[in-house]
């Protein structure tokens, strides 16, 4: 029990070692408990569990191999009844006598080796049997005299150390029986460890992490490495996210001699990891990218005057404004163009460069300019509002105009309307009349015609003789019977109505 146990090629934990001629001599390690990557020809200790779950009473008891049974044994009944002869050998027997729950497990030191004491009844009453210990079936980690019993979480790995060698300990329960055999704590497998000569590292994506193989500089990419070697140091991690590199307050010297003060935000990302390490220190890459950037505002603004930032409000550009923004978009294009060959150089795509703020330096005359650049600013505002006053009156007569001239067209329209309409009257009037006189003039040829006629005659007679009755007020006309053929009107006599 003295040295770990090799891995069998039939444990579900078995690693998996895939040949590789990567000049790195980086080999596949494949297991449920640790997915790795190592490097260098150096194996890693890992040692299996030699407790198996389903069996792990069986085991202790092989792994100790001085176990004492529960229940009582032929030696245990002998000395238990010579020794119970006397009053006190009872009291002894009954104070030796001691029962081991069934979620606990018990040890005891028997003539200087551990004994195990599974579940039951046990008569611990010998000369030789001292320190009894009870230890919780579940406890991670039992000690007693030169045996350790470890308990690996699956989230989790052991680092002990066995006569100067390092182990590690991988998910199960460890038994081990030696005094040489020292167990150095847990580690989660989420976190990096580094044990002497042994380095377990996880690169998470987006980064990369800078490590030394004997002074050569090796780049680990996403994933987790294992790594047996002095030699090898763990180094710096790397983010190969873009990154905002902020400055603020920077002086430069304005075309004229004004100070004033800038701030920008730089975006850039890491493309060539290799280049950067060969060429920056890593812990110094924005102080760098601060100095290169810094030096090329300066150049970039000693050529601008005052006038093309500070058109209203100096503080910040106005991004309304056309000269400020051909003022921006000069200095980005600047700047890009300037910090560009310098990037390349280190291995750095820049993204961005955005100028967020400038400021006077000269905190009086700042304050002075202010007032001024308000004031013109109030003045232009005022003779805005003026001209917009103005524009509105113009459009309110322009308006005004254009009612009265659709008015002036609408009545001209109404009156020729009206015009048409009358004309129209007097034409269908005339033509009314004109057709009376015609129908007129028609019925007086037709009663004509009807007068020529004996009929018409007849009915004319008639007539006139009605007129004679009504003078004379006569009331009734007697007809008399039409005995020759002859119209009835000539027997129509008026009566008198006495």
């Amino acid at each position: 029990m003295n040295q770990p146990l090799l891995p069998r090629s039939d444990h579900p934990l078995n690693i998996q070692n895939i040949d590789t001629s990567d000049v790195s001599n980086k080999v596949q390690y494949s297991y449920n408990a640790l997915n790795c990557i190592t490097i260098g020809s150096n194996p890693i200790p890992c040692v299996e569990p030699n407790v198996r779950p389903h069996t792990e009473i069986e085991d202790i008891e092989t792994c100790i191999n001085n176990s004492k049974n529960s229940g009582f044994s032929c030696c245990d009944m002998i000395t238990m009844g010579l020794t119970s002869l006397t009053i006190i050998g009872a009291c002894y027997i009954w104070n030796k006598t001691i029962l081991i729950n069934s979620n606990q497990y018990g040890f005891i030191v028997n003539n200087g080796s551990v004994a195990f004491l599974k579940p039951g009844w046990h008569f611990v009453g010998y000369p030789l049997m001292d320190g009894l210990v009870r230890y919780d079936i579940s406890s991670e980690h039992i000690k007693v005299n030169n045996l350790q019993i470890i308990r690996i979480r699956q989230d989790e790995i052991g680092i002990a150390i066995n006569n100067t060698s390092l182990e590690v300990l991988l998910p199960g329960t460890h038994l081990r029986l030696s005094g040489n055999f020292t167990f150095k704590g847990r580690q989660k497998l989420k976190d990096d460890l580094i044990e002497g000569p042994l380095k377990i590292k996880t690169v998470k994506t987006g980064t990369v992490c800078i490590c030394y193989n004997n002074g050569v500089a090796e780049i680990l990419t996403e994933g987790r490495y294992a790594i047996n070697s002095n030699g090898f140091m763990i180094g710096q991690t790397l983010d190969i996210t873009q990154q905002n590199l902020k400055f603020s307050k920077h002086k430069v010297l304005l075309e004229g001699g004004i100070n004033m003060l800038v701030e920008g935000l730089l975006t850039y990302q890491v493309e060539d990891v290799a280049k950067l390490v060969k060429n920056v220190e890593l812990t110094m890459l924005n102080r760098y990218l601060e100095d290169v950037m810094k030096a090329d505002l300066t150049k970039v603004f000693s050529t601008i005057h005052l006038e093309q930032i500070a058109n209203t409000n100096y503080h910040e550009m106005n991004k309304s404004d056309e000269k400020a923004a051909e003022t921006r978009m000069f200095i980005y294009e600047s700047i890009m163009k300037m910090i560009k060959p310098q990037a390349d150089q280190w291995g750095i795509k820049i993204i961005n460069f955005q100028l967020e703020s400038t400021q006077l330096a000269d905190l009086k005359y700042s304050l002075d300019y202010e007032a001024a650049s308000l004031q013109i600013a109030k003045s232009k505002a005022e003779l805005k509002a003026q001209e917009a006053q103005n524009l509105i009156k113009k459009q309110k007569a322009e308006t005004a105009a254009r009612i009265a001239q659709m008015n002036a067209e609408t009545e001209k329209s109404v009156q020729l309307i009206k015009a048409k309409a009358q004309a129209e009257a007097t034409i269908m009037e005339a033509e009314a009349k004109a057709q009376a006189i015609i129908r007129e003039g028609e019925a007086r040829a037709q009663a004509a015609d009807m007068m020529q006629s004996q009929y018409g005659q007849e009915l004319a007679l008639l007539a006139e003789k009605s007129k004679i009755a009504e003078g004379l007020k006569i009331h009734t006309l007697v007809m008399g019977n039409n005995s020759n053929g002859k119209s009835m009107i000539d027997s129509v006599v008026p009566v008198l109505n006495l």
